[in-house]
């Protein structure tokens, strides 16, 4: 399990929690609950698979500038992820799309966004999720700028200490971002991203 403790700053070490463990938090929402409608990502459009990212260096337009379907259309009929916005991502990206009845969730965008989710199916085969941290992460999210995209809902931040840059999970690879399937599971925007240390070529007479 993660915990919303900053994106990619805090560390579960020395809990014993996993992704995959026991569900051992808080309150959690599997099922429907008076509090779904401020909860949804209504700064983002809809998005199908990928779009085009923004060129780094490139100011970006008006964030929130475009407009998604009515809630309750929303509700019904979208599959789109709270955290990040995006509907049909490669599962290698976003990981299971959890169907929590009335939402969806990316679980790799839960991973990186450090919040607590359990990985045994309740009997609606949901999963448990924190809900309050979760509530948390989109009212954040919601007033945080993608460094690639340019659009609000960025619910991933660098974790360099005070780099304030966001972006979406799905916008990481076009942004040169990096989240890192290990340890703390941090994430870095294209400025920080860890790189590996060049090696000097032995000389030919060595």
């Amino acid at each position: 399990m993660r915990g919303d403790e900053g994106a990619g700053r805090s560390s579960q070490a020395g809990t014993g929690l996993s992704p995959s463990a026991p569900w051992q938090g808080g309150p959690a929402w599997a099922v429907p609950a008076r509090g779904l409608p401020w909860l949804l990502p209504l700064h983002l459009p809809l998005r199908h698979g990928r779009h085009r990212a923004r060129p780094r260096g490139q100011p970006p337009g008006t964030p929130g500038s475009s407009s998604c379907s009515p809630l309750l259309a929303f509700v019904l009929s979208s599959a789109a992820c709270v955290l990040c916005g995006w509907e049909d991502v490669d599962p290698n990206i976003s990981g299971r799309t959890f169907d929590q009845i009335c939402f969806w969730v990316h679980e790799f965008c839960l991973l990186f966004a450090n919040i607590l989710f359990g990985d045994s199916p309740t009997q609606e085969g949901t999963v448990a999720i924190d809900l309050a941290a979760l509530t948390r992460k989109v009212k954040q999210a919601n007033q945080k700028q993608c460094c690639v995209c340019g659009e609000r809902g960025a619910a991933i931040t660098c974790a360099e200490s005070g780099c304030e840059r966001s972006f979406h999970l799905p916008c990481a690879t076009d942004g040169e971002c990096v989240t890192q399937f290990f340890g703390e599971h941090r994430s870095f925007c294209w400025e920080h991203r860890p790189r590996q240390a060049a090696v000097a070529a032995p000389a030919e007479d060595t």
